[in-house]
């Protein structure tokens, strides 16, 4: 969090979470993930969620669904030009 500039905080000892955070982190100093610029943050989000998917299986999939989209559409498009009884 220092590569970023946030000022870190001690854990509030109050909190039920903060043993578990000491044990998990080694330390009980945290930052406020909001603290971070919106485009910092989108974009760790994004690459570790991205390290976790298949991107031939994602892209396979995407590819699947934008057919199935253009085709719902061809069929809405032809009922909807249907004559009227």
């Amino acid at each position: 969090m220092a590569d970023n500039g946030l000022p870190t905080r001690p854990t509030k000892t109050t909190d039920k979470r903060n043993a578990a955070f000491l044990a998990a982190f080694g330390s009980s100093e945290c930052v406020e993930l909001d603290a971070l610029p919106p485009d910092k943050l989108k974009e760790w989000v994004t690459r570790d969620i991205e390290r976790h998917i298949d991107l031939v299986s994602w892209v396979r999939v995407w590819q699947a669904e934008r057919a199935q989209q253009d085709s719902l559409s061809h069929f809405i498009a032809t009922f909807d030009n249907l004559p009227a009884e």
